[in-house]
């Protein structure tokens, strides 16, 4: 079976003109998937510790390289991210440099929308006001070397200028309708 080559994700991702500004970073550590709450004493619900702790680790490693002037942004912004799982040391050395590459695909482990629900919070809050601000989301899972997730932000301020200024344009026209 031939392995064919694979960009990792940040290296893949094409600047967008319409994007002011783009943070890349990574979080060191294995991917942790967002948990169920669970139900404490007295009915208390609780976000379990681990999830916790993975939501600020995301938050750590944003901030770290969160340009001043973007911080606590509510612009529209995309959010795409990889998952990286180190090949297992049990796998024979052409079959964990096959994964490496690429040629195996990730299918074990977390389910990628609760992996990404941990971004995506971590985010929340901090470096972006809401989540809600987020627009369009991209995930993988992938093998690789080391346990990393690789994380690429994109803040589309001129985005929310063109959304203002179609909002004047229309005086309450719905859009589509003839008038």
């Amino acid at each position: 079976m031939p392995v064919r080559a694979r960009p990792p994700l940040l290296d893949a991702i094409q600047p967008r003109p319409d994007a002011d500004v783009e943070v890349c970073f990574v979080v060191p550590g294995r991917p942790v998937p967002k948990a169920r709450p669970r139900f404490g004493a007295g009915g208390r619900v609780f976000t379990p510790a681990t999830t916790l702790a993975a939501e600020r680790a995301v938050a750590s490693a944003a901030w770290q390289v969160w340009p001043r002037e973007a911080a606590f942004s509510d612009c529209p912004c995309e959010v795409e991210a990889e998952f990286v799982y180190a090949a297992p040391a049990s796998w024979p050395k052409h079959k964990r440099l096959a994964a490496i590459a690429g040629a195996v695909p990730m299918v074990a482990g977390a389910d990628i929308d609760n992996l990404l629900k941990v971004v995506l919070d971590g985010l929340n809050g901090g470096p972006i006001t809401d989540d809600s601000r987020v627009v369009a989301v991209a995930g993988r899972k992938a093998y690789g070397t080391e346990d990393q997730t690789r994380v690429v932000v994109r803040l589309l301020r001129s985005a929310r200028g063109k959304f203002a200024s179609l909002r004047s344009s229309s005086n309450s026209k719905t859009p589509g309708a003839n008038a």
